[in-house]
């Protein structure tokens, strides 16, 4: 029995080790594939390739300064014109004691639906209203078309100004992920180091492998949720070819086998095919944590390591066995259930007998 618990505490010390090294290899494989944009600063200096002009410097003159004289303008003289009176308004207004009765001045003018002589002339309605109505129809268009053009302009500016924030947003996200993962290895790198000069040393500095154990509670559960879609619609089988699965049968089968490249890139490639074709969710939470997407890979790569019922089966033989487990429990539970229920029965029926 010692040899036996021996053996299972080396095998799992074995497996823990061998899934820190893969999720440092998966990390690692994240960090590099970010892009660093050059900054438009740099672009900018060397398209133009010139020198801006130094803006010219006053210098002092030793000399005294001359006074400039102001030259007068000469001033306009407005003269007021005089109001003339015609010989008609003087007679008038001499003569106010003679009757003069109101005359209405009427403007006469042709209208145009009674001018039978038109050549242009279409309509055959002798109403007005309709040549009224002809007439005010195209400016009322005109004005739907002006302000719908005036609508258009406006959701294009928001729709711009929204895209240029989100673009600005990504890029900043970029370069903080790609500064993590370069200070990631930086420390790794001199821990290294430093236990290669002391190997006594106990290493102060947060590793990957601290790192997997701050993943916050949220986190693990979102992802955990997003592993059960996963093996619920077969996404991350389905997302590689068949000869692609059996690596990763092959490598989830023996638990000897380090983790290579190959196993980094597939596991890589299932999760972001995955989360590519997986459906927009209706909580604002697992939205924001699926749009982390270096974040959101790797927690579900430490959810899926952890559980293997979340894992797909093909890639995990261990899966398969506790499902069929979790299978024959359940049906073995059913049935000692239904014989108590008979039992309990059939002692009732007794005692109502007696």
């Amino acid at each position: 029995m010692a040899t036996k618990n021996v053996e299972a505490r080396s095998r799992s010390s074995g497996s823990a080790e061998r899934n820190r090294g893969l999720k440092k290899m998966f990390r690692h494989q994240l960090g590099s594939k970010i892009y660093k944009r050059p900054s438009t600063e740099r672009v900018k200096s060397e398209s133009d390739g010139r020198r801006r002009p130094e803006p010219e410097v006053r210098r002092k003159s030793s000399g005294p300064r001359e006074a400039s004289t102001p030259t007068a303008t000469p001033r306009r003289v407005i003269t007021p014109k005089t109001p003339t009176i015609s010989d008609e308004e003087r007679e008038e207004f001499e003569n106010v004691a003679q009757p003069r009765p109101a005359r209405a001045h009427m403007r006469t003018r042709e209208l145009r639906w009674k001018d039978v002589s038109r050549e242009d002339q279409t309509d055959d309605s002798d109403s007005p209203h309709s040549e009224k109505s002809d007439t005010e129809a195209p400016s009322k268009q005109e004005q739907r078309s002006k302000q719908g053009r005036e609508n258009e302009t406006k959701t294009e500016k928001k729709l711009r100004k929204a895209k240029e924030t989100i673009a600005a947003l990504r890029a900043k996200l970029e370069k903080r992920d790609k500064k993590i993962a370069f200070l990631r290895t930086l420390l790794m790198e001199q821990d290294a180091e430093l236990k290669k000069l002391d190997p006594g040393r106990s290493s102060r500095i947060p590793t990957d492998y601290d790192y997997d154990d701050l993943l916050p509670d949220s986190h693990k559960k979102l992802a955990e949720g997003v592993l059960e879609t996963f093996k619920k619609n077969q996404l991350l089988e389905k997302s590689l070819s068949t000869e692609e699965n059996e690596v990763l049968t092959k490598y989830f089968a023996t638990p000897d086998l380090p983790p290579t490249k190959e196993v980094v890139t597939l596991i890589d490639k299932a999760i972001s095919h995955a989360l590519d074709v997986l459906e927009e969710p209706n909580n604002d939470e697992l939205r924001a944590f699926l749009k982390e997407r270096h974040n959101a890979k790797l927690a579900i790569l430490d959810v899926m390591l952890a559980r293997h019922d979340l894992m797909p089966d093909i890639w995990d033989e261990k899966a398969r066995k506790m499902a069929t487990k979790t299978a024959k429990r359940s049906s073995s539970r059913d049935r000692i259930r239904a014989r108590k229920r008979d039992s309990g029965r059939l002692e009732k029926k007794e005692t109502q007998k007696v």
